[in-house]
């Protein structure tokens, strides 16, 4: 549990650079279309904020993290369903930028 919390993040920040060095190659193609340049970069900075807002919301859903995989420490964590909520958001972004 505890490198699948640790590391949910780090994959999702990964594909998301990913797609992001696809939408810059498609726009050093485009550079008379300035609406498709446009596009792409509003693209990107959605993906980007999208994800840095899951990555936060993962780490910050305990304090300490810790207890995410070990219960019995003192603290305490935020209501599930605002990481389920980015989780939805993280997927319905993803879906549009792969087709």
């Amino acid at each position: 549990m505890q490198f699948f919390v640790i590391g949910q993040p780090w994959y999702l920040i990964s594909a998301t650079l990913s797609k992001v060095s696809i939408c810059l190659f498609f726009m050093s193609f485009l550079r008379r279309a300035r609406q498709w340049r446009i596009l792409l970069a509003g693209l990107i900075t959605i993906m980007t904020i999208i994800t840095l807002a899951f990555a936060l919301a993962v780490y910050l859903q305990c304090r300490p993290l810790e207890k995410v995989w070990n219960p019995s420490i003192a603290g305490g964590c935020s209501d599930p369903s605002i990481q389920m909520n980015f989780g939805y958001t993280q997927g319905g972004m993803s879906t549009p930028s792969m087709l």
